[in-house]
């Protein structure tokens, strides 16, 4: 992969065999932590921000295998991962979680494969040092289309109220604090990203329509008609996460 703006800035030097792993807006580090030679006791995951170089970190642990999948929006959501890298990131954490169920050499081997297939992937022997590797150019199309993306995954996991379900990563409380953000956020873009061919005024009025009052299912038929509206006319800038 690609990288923009290098920079000298040493982040990592375990005794232990690493993996980064770019996403659009974030570098992971994996890091094993172990209870001997050969057993993982849990793994360490730092998640650092391109837009402000801030590190986030959190502890694995072994699960049982049918809720290692439940929790992995939550673990993003702890690393403070932008919502629309989500499913850039869900790899990452499935990876860390089938690693915790084996020993050491299997997740040495399965992290240097994975490094060899995967050019988002770079291997890190013991004490090999990691420097903060800058904006991956491979990215910069959707890095750029990052806060459309966000909005597009928020407006998806609002319109489950449609079919009776609950978000995935919205609290039921933090809806109506949210909405605004939105309708700020995609005020902001119409006016200075509209491109030709696309209907501002559709979308400005669905966005009017919300109402602090509305129930539910009201805010689920909003989201709805107002995402079907963005990919409409956006659908050629290729929001839609890969």
């Amino acid at each position: 992969m690609n990288f923009e703006d290098f920079s000298s800035k040493m982040i990592n030097d375990s005794q232990v065999v690493r993996i980064s792993w770019s996403t659009p807006r974030g570098l992971f580090i994996i890091e094993p932590v172990l209870a001997n030679i050969d057993e993982i006791l849990e793994f360490k995951v730092t998640y650092y921000s391109y837009h402000d170089e801030q590190a986030t970190s959190i502890h694995l642990q072994h699960l049982e295998e049918k809720m290692m999948s439940k929790t992995i929006n939550n673990d993003l959501s702890k690393l403070n991962v932008p919502i629309g890298d989500y499913d850039y990131a869900n790899n990452i954490i499935q990876f860390v979680k089938e690693a915790l169920l084996n020993d050491y050499l299997y997740y040495k081997v399965r992290a240097r494969c994975l490094s060899q297939q995967n050019p988002s992937v770079t291997f890190f022997f013991e004490n090999e040092m990691i420097f903060h590797p800058g904006i991956p150019k491979d990215f910069l199309n959707q890095i750029q289309q990052g806060g459309m993306r966000d909005i597009l995954v928020t407006l998806k996991d609002l319109n489950r109220y449609v079919y009776g379900l609950s978000p995935r990563t919205i609290r039921e409380d933090k809806v109506h604090e949210i909405i605004p953000q939105v309708k700020e956020y995609l005020n902001t873009y119409l006016i200075a990203k509209t491109p030709k061919n696309t209907n501002p005024y559709e979308i400005k009025e669905i966005l009017s329509r919300y109402r602090k009052t509305f129930t539910l299912i009201e805010i689920g038929f909003w989201a709805l008609e107002l995402e079907r509206s963005l990919v409409k006319n956006f659908n050629h800038l290729q929001i839609e996460n890969s």
